[in-house]
């Protein structure tokens, strides 16, 4: 499986059926830290800015708090590295800083206990595709008292989004201007703040989620009247294809969209984050703009 639920709903039509921080566990600490978060993971991070933990850049100090007894090279260690590793080759190519790409902990099905080790190995970003799983995965134990950063990728129902409002550093899948509108009834109802990404559905499939790419710039534009929501960025999930190749003109049209929205200066839009790109294709959409990258598989293992 891949990193994230790629299957949708059926072909979509026009408007609304066209499919798109620091959070600790628990509700209370979480408006405050989103907009920290969402500073502190701007793609433009001055030269002597230090790096968030989660990027490559933060691959030395991680390996130093690497716990005493531990094997070296073995489990989620090992796989952190590598994925680091590249991380800093594929920005190295494009010209571009490791530290101002954030490498996002795709946790869905595995263990708080996993989530724990890739925590005190560096990782302070987690996202889970379903908000049951995001809800039973902030109460356990293990996650309780780590304060990382939670983002929810998956599709979210309307009927679901009051439990994520104040919960999570960031939603990916604002896909549709009914969950726009859900989210805003229950954040103005907390006194919240929800920080989202438009999710485009950029190569135009019938099985994906996501506004299409022309409609992309107008719901941008229509989530940003809601004023508990604030847009922060766009998101795509790209085809599911063997050759990562054959989704660098998605990752590279998704990127003329984001520069193009940041360029119109819109209110309450503030187009930090690019967020595309998985265990298959990262390093091309990195290669082509992506300031963060969901990473499921590599870390973790398969599902």
């Amino acid at each position: 499986m891949s990193d994230e639920t790629r299957s949708g709903g059926g072909a979509q039509g026009s408007g609304d059926a066209r499919q798109a921080g620091g959070q600790a566990c628990g509700r209370a600490s979480g408006q405050a830290g989103a907009a920290s978060w969402a500073e502190a993971a701007a793609p433009a991070q001055s030269a002597g800015a230090p790096a968030s933990a989660g990027s490559a850049d933060s691959a030395q100090g991680a390996d130093q708090a690497q716990g005493a007894g531990e094997p070296a090279g073995t489990g989620i260690a090992a796989s952190l590295e590598a994925v680091r590793r590249r991380v800093r080759a594929a920005a190295e190519r494009a010209g571009r800083r490791a530290g101002d790409i954030t490498i996002l902990a795709v946790s869905k099905t595995k263990p708080p206990s996993a989530i724990a080790e890739a925590h005190r190995l560096g990782v302070e970003d987690f996202a889970e595709n379903r908000v049951q799983e995001l809800l039973e995965k902030q109460a356990s134990p293990e996650c309780g008292g780590l304060g990382v950063r939670w983002h929810l990728v998956g599709h979210l129902q309307t009927n679901k989004a009051r439990q994520v409002v104040g919960r999570t550093a960031l939603i990916h899948s604002v896909d549709r201007m009914a969950v726009a509108l859900e989210l805003q009834k229950w954040a103005e109802k907390l006194g919240a703040r929800a920080d989202v990404l438009i999710q485009s559905n950029i190569a135009r499939e019938a099985s994906k989620f996501g506004f299409f790419p022309e409609d992309t710039a107008e719901a941008a534009s229509e989530v940003a009247k809601l004023p508990n929501l604030r847009v922060r960025g766009l998101m795509t999930v790209a085809p599911l294809v063997e050759d990562p190749e054959e989704n660098r003109q998605v990752f590279r049209e998704l990127f003329k969209f984001y520069i193009d929205i940041k360029d119109k200066k819109m209110d309450n839009v503030d187009m930090r984050i690019l967020s595309m790109g998985m265990s298959n294709d990262f390093e091309v959409a990195i290669e082509e703009g992506a300031n963060m990258v969901r990473i499921g598989t590599l870390l973790f293992g398969r599902r």
